[in-house]
């Protein structure tokens, strides 16, 4: 079977870094300067009323900041977008710098790479393999790819993953860990990629006829631009996979490319392609988790299917092919 993990900033946030937006709205405010530009310094005043009450949508720095565009005039964008942009590469490389990988156990992330189903309650489980037709067995080797969305190297650094490798599972069988790929890039490269999916989350419609502005901040033409893995194997993997788990991982509409080539696979290999999610949410009892599941299950299936694109009568056949978990066993313990 062919698995791909699809890892948000949940992954690292569970491993106690402080790399949401939030965290870094507080020091990007905390370090203004005399020099900051005109634009910056608008910009920063209304990160600050955000913080102040937590109540409007900049929960999602990228979208928001395509909102937020209408507000700043085309020339004078790249220079906003250039210090965000820099200022949270290096805030994010200061708080990486805080990981120390040698407290984690890498053979205990391998273990749960390679068994991903065995995390579940009883009924999400019964239900995830029972789902599988008999020409997708969950028995046997394995081949797993890791696609990330974050910008740091956590899972390389606890793996010590330098390259292909292969280890052999505790329920028989082998698993061969192909690749870890960087949709966004990482804090190693010159550039991170960050802004929209499209230009149709920019309002401002200045830009949207702004190659300079477009090759910033679109994501997907960010990635053409800086070109490599991205754009060439990572859609190849997708459209080989027959089990997505998804860890950490929102769903933000500035990702809908991701979304729609993975619900692409979802309908076109109706008998062997699934996804697992694994969902984190504080508002659910956890001693109620095997049954409020589905109440989690049924907000985030349809927001899913909506950011995929595709056509209702072809969204309507994912119902049954993503499996919706709030279980904490995934990822956890893998200190030493």
């Amino acid at each position: 079977m062919n698995i791909t993990y699809i890892i948000g900033n949940g992954f690292d946030i569970n491993l106690g870094l402080k790399t949401g937006y939030d965290s870094f709205y507080e020091w990007y405010v905390a370090n203004s300067s005399e020099n900051d530009s005109a634009v910056v310094v608008k910009f920063k005043k209304e990160i600050t009323t955000y913080l102040k009450s937590r109540n409007s949508n900049w929960s999602d720095l990228e979208w928001a900041l395509g909102r937020f565009s209408s507000k700043i005039p085309s020339n004078h964008f790249p220079t906003l977008y250039m210090d965000i942009a820099a200022k949270l590469k290096q805030y994010l490389c200061e708080e990486y710098k805080t990981f120390d990988p040698s407290s984690y156990d890498g053979e205990k992330l391998r273990a749960q790479l390679a068994d991903p189903i065995s995390g579940h309650f009883n009924e999400a489980r019964t239900k995830i393999l029972n789902s599988f037709s008999v020409d997708c067995s969950l028995l046997g080797d394995d081949v797993i790819n890791i696609i990330s969305f974050n910008y740091t190297n956590t899972l390389e650094d606890i793996l010590k993953f330098s390259g292909e490798e292969r280890w052999k599972k505790a329920t028989g069988g082998y698993v061969t860990l192909k690749s870890i790929a960087h949709v966004h890039h990482t804090l190693q490269e010159n550039n991170i990629v960050f802004g929209v999916n499209d230009i149709s989350q920019i309002t401002n419609p200045a830009y949207k006829h702004n190659k300079t502005i477009c090759d910033l901040f679109v994501k997907p033409q960010a990635n053409d631009v800086l070109g490599g893995y991205v754009h060439t194997a990572i859609p190849y993997i997708l459209q080989e996979t027959n089990l997505f788990v998804f860890f950490g991982v929102s769903g933000g509409a500035t990702d809908c490319l991701w979304w729609n080539l993975i619900g692409r696979r979802l309908v076109s290999s109706p008998k062997s392609s699934r996804i697992i999610w694994f969902v984190h949410d504080n508002t659910v009892n956890p001693n109620f988790r095997d049954i409020l599941y589905r109440d989690v299950e049924r907000r985030v299936v349809p927001d899913f299917k909506t950011k995929t694109g595709l056509p209702h009568a072809q969204s309507a056949t994912m119902d049954n092919r993503i499996f919706v978990t709030l279980s904490d066993r995934m990822f956890s313990n893998l200190k030493i």
